[in-house]
């Protein structure tokens, strides 16, 4: 039977999937613009669009992060989410992964992921290990450490003190990539089926306009 608590943290997950999503689907359009320019030696020329283009991707995927590490009492974040189910992890017991399937019977997948989840420690069988999901959570600050120290000093606002390391898009691609490794894995926690990719399935050309002449006669 859901809680407040886990009904909370269901919506939290729709939050954090959907940007995280967002996130995937912004580095797969800029990496394939760039693909685009390398492939066409005649776009391959010194441009403010280009500068702009990168400056704008790096803020936005940057702040995107920034968001998913956060713990105020304010943030919705993977973070947060992370660090309340480690704190209370008896409210994510065994009956919470079993969805109920439209034939009445139970969803096998989802008992599949309870057990993936379960607390090891004699007596505790029945509820989420809190040590796996705090790991995880020290893993996602320490990757994001760099790209979240950036993006206070640099983005969100201009500090007076220099941040202490610039972040190259490999750290970018680091953060962005666990971030997805974890939607991937907690998505059986809170929807009781495995998940492949974050990514949609575009169903039209998204790269089209590009096949048409942008500037009139």
């Amino acid at each position: 039977m859901m809680t407040n608590r886990t009904n909370k943290w269901n919506r939290w997950f729709d939050s954090i999937y959907r940007e995280v999503t967002n996130i995937c689907v912004g580095r797969k359009i800029f990496s394939e613009i760039q693909d685009m320019v390398r492939g066409n030696p005649k776009i391959q020329k010194a441009s403010s669009f280009y500068d702009f283009l990168g400056n704008a991707y790096v803020a936005l995927q940057l702040m995107a992060v920034r968001r998913q590490i956060k713990i105020d009492k304010h943030s919705i974040s993977f973070a947060r989410l992370l660090k309340e189910i480690s704190e209370m992890p008896q409210a994510l017991s065994r009956d919470e992964f079993i969805v109920p399937r439209d034939d009445g019977r139970q969803g096998q997948l989802a008992e599949r992921g309870s057990e993936r989840f379960a607390d090891k420690e004699e007596g505790k069988e029945d509820q989420i290990d809190p040590k796996s999901v705090d790991l995880d959570l020290q893993e996602l600050r320490a990757k994001a450490k760099k790209c979240e120290r950036y993006a206070d000093r640099r983005i969100a606002h201009l500090d007076s003190r220099r941040p202490r390391s610039i972040p190259t898009f490999a750290d970018l691609d680091e953060c962005i990539d666990f971030l997805e490794a974890l939607v991937k894995k907690y998505h059986p926690l809170f929807r009781g089926g495995s998940l492949l990719s974050v990514l949609p399935e575009w169903q039209y050309d998204w790269k089209a306009i590009f096949k048409e002449r942008w500037l009139a006669d």
